[in-house]
């Protein structure tokens, strides 16, 4: 089940983003979701709103839980979170998850081309590497 993270719940989202080097700053600017079964954290991920534009972060599963498509699962649902939520464009820094963010309809695009307010945010102040890739996915508009 992939849920809303409880505010009592921070300590293991924090666990997992650190056990995978994961950057903790900003963090209190996203929106989290929780990855369980049977009351066990498998995974996490997340997304920052700048309406019209989301900044997924935080994507991360469980060491021991890796390697059965719990990553694909937890973006597919940020993905769909996001475009349900109304956003028009969702964007990815990625060092480790390049592939995948491709594969489910992810282009690359110039880091300099991010809107001005994910310039502004903590992950692209550094939170994140500057040597993260960045990936934007448009929404088609069905009106």
């Amino acid at each position: 089940m992939i849920r809303p993270l409880l505010p009592r719940e921070w300590g293991t989202a924090r666990a997992l983003l650190q056990e995978a080097n994961l950057p903790l700053e900003g963090l209190e600017a996203a929106r989290l979701f929780l990855l369980e079964e049977e009351g066990h954290p498998l995974g996490l991920v997340g997304y920052e709103g700048y309406p019209p534009f989301a900044l997924l972060r935080s994507l991360v599963v469980a060491k021991k839980f890796r390697g059965r498509g719990l990553g694909l699962r937890l973006l597919r649902f940020a993905i769909n979170e996001v475009k349900s939520r109304g956003f028009k464009e969702a964007y990815a820094l990625s060092q480790t998850i390049s592939e995948l963010l491709v594969r489910e309809g992810f282009a690359e695009v110039p880091r300099q081309m991010a809107p001005p307010p994910l310039l502004a945010s903590q992950e692209f102040q550094g939170a994140c590497p500057a040597s993260a890739r960045l990936f934007r996915m448009v929404f088609e508009d069905k009106t």
